[in-house]
């Protein structure tokens, strides 16, 4: 399957469309389309989306919202999946594209232009649902309190393609907050969802984000606690940021009675593989004391791995988390 982005570039009511006219062989020839291109190996769409923009209008952007994907098959072509981007966010001086004809058409004539009909039908729904216009985030606000079915259909699925959507224009963070506390979120699986996604081997920016939305819905103890395994999971991340996030999780529900401090305690040498969470690796020794000082026999097991792990020459444990493991072993 061939993937591709798309992207349409709006300013003052009018959308950058592209006609194709200068390869005779073109298979878009005397198509109006919007700027885009495939995706090269390794290349978030994001990023695809970004590069076909320069190279086909010399416009930089800057950040981009995310409108969904959209699949085409064909009965004699390799089916195509695209990405689609919509930005009034860029910068830069409109050059002359080599493979066609640029030019800024009214939104209200868009519809008029020789269109794939594939295309019209998708343009019609960005329409439809307000994609196109430039609106305030308390306009986009306003229209998810206005259609509520969205908490249990989008939201929860935007869990697993936040990698497309992060680079959007909107602080998401603070349209996921407002909305969490008007009560839009009644499905608080949506938590454990976000906490799983950052098992994904995505960039760091877009793990930030994920934990960025995750702070926005507000979990309470006992969802962290439904999910505490996962979090336990997480301490194995290569991701500096993702580790210290998930310390900081865990340490609100460490005194919890339905804690699992054997599981923390089996999964917390993990987090010795990343560098730089000293802070982090410190207050996990710090949790891992007072526990095991609440009780004289010491029924719990400490895995080995972190013994000869911190004896070791390399070791990047602060050596205060030194010491205080030493008083463990």
């Amino acid at each position: 399957m061939i993937k591709s982005t798309v992207c349409y570039l709006i300013r003052d009511g009018k959308w950058l469309m592209l006609l194709r006219n200068k390869k005779q062989h073109d298979l878009n020839y005397g198509k109006w389309i919007g700027i885009g291109g495939k995706l090269k190996k390794n290349e978030t769409p994001y990023e695809c989306m970004v590069r076909e923009v320069t190279e086909e209008t010399g416009y930089l952007v800057q950040s981009a919202q995310y409108c969904g994907v959209i699949y085409f098959h064909y009965n004699h072509h390799e089916d195509e999946e695209i990405y689609v981007y919509q930005s009034n966010n860029y910068v830069g001086t409109l050059q002359e594209c080599n493979e066609g004809t640029l030019a800024y058409i009214s939104q209200n004539e868009v519809l008029d232009l020789e269109l794939w009909e594939g295309d019209r039908i998708f343009l019609k729904k960005m329409f439809n649902m307000g994609w196109a216009f430039e609106e305030t985030e308390e306009d986009m606000i306003e229209y998810f309190l206005q259609n509520p079915d969205l908490a249990t259909e989008l939201f929860p699925l935007s869990s697993n393609h936040i990698d497309y959507v992060l680079e959007s224009f909107r602080d998401w963070k603070q349209i996921y907050s407002i909305l969490n506390e008007k009560g839009y979120f009644t499905d608080r699986n949506i938590i454990g969802l976000y906490i799983e996604a950052l098992l994904n081997p995505w960039r760091k920016s877009v793990l930030d984000m994920c934990c960025r939305l995750i702070e926005s819905l507000k979990p309470t103890l006992q969802e962290l606690l439904a999910n505490q395994h996962t979090l336990f999971a997480l301490l194995s991340s290569d991701k500096t940021s993702v580790i210290n996030f998930v310390i900081k999780l865990i340490k609100q529900i460490a005194d919890e009675n339905s804690f699992d401090f054997q599981a923390f305690a089996d999964n917390f040498a993990l987090c010795f593989a990343t560098q730089k969470i000293a802070k982090s690796q410190l207050i996990g020794f710090k949790y891992l004391r007072k526990i095991l000082q609440k009780t004289s026999s010491y029924p719990y097991r400490l895995p080995r791995p972190i013994g000869s792990t911190l004896h070791h020459t390399r070791c990047k444990a602060p050596r205060e988390s030194r010491q205080l493991a030493y008083h463990l072993f």
